[in-house]
């Protein structure tokens, strides 16, 4: 599996991106970017995107179905906004975004540069991007014995209803 992809988040061993939040365009009309706050109204997604997207890789995960233009230019538009790539145009370089191994290596180096910054004294002019490491704190045994069946009962990252969860049956 390529680095970055199947790991909602993830980018390598334990470094997690701060402010992703993952989307379903079939469900939004606006593209949620954190908890209450909401990022610049997106078009409403098709019925059926069948449109492919020819830009290489034409398919990313390998499995036939190819890339498709609405999904790829919801996940660039938002990597743009993500990593403060829009000009003054409001065009945006997204050449080494299409492919998604390298939108994860472009969001680990906007949020190492940040995170020197912040490490250096937020001296100098600031990095660009709005992305950082997020470092989970262990918890202690205490925590955990509460927490995590809390936290299996009360999140629900697919929104299915609680007795579909509790079978453990999909949509």
């Amino acid at each position: 599996m390529p680095s970055g992809q199947g790991q909602r988040g993830r980018v390598g061993g334990d470094r997690v991106l701060r402010g992703h939040v993952p989307i379903d365009p079939c469900r939004s009309v606006e593209a949620p970017v954190a908890a209450g706050q909401r990022s610049r109204v997106v078009d409403r997604p098709p019925e059926r995107d069948e449109t492919r997207d020819e830009r290489a890789p034409t398919d990313p995960a390998g499995l036939g179905d190819g890339a498709r233009v609405y999904a790829r230019n919801l996940r660039l538009r938002l990597l743009t906004e993500h990593l403060d790539r829009a000009g003054a145009d409001g065009r945006a370089d997204t050449d080494d975004l299409v492919d998604p191994a390298g939108a994860v290596r472009a969001a680990s180096a906007a949020a190492d540069a940040l995170e020197e910054w912040h490490a250096g004294g937020r001296t100098g002019a600031r990095p660009p991007g709005r992305l950082r490491h997020h470092r989970p704190e262990r918890l202690p045994l205490r925590t955990k014995l509460w927490a995590v069946p809390a936290y299996k009962l009360i999140y629900d990252p697919d929104g299915r209803p609680p007795l579909e969860r509790l079978r453990r049956r999909g949509w």
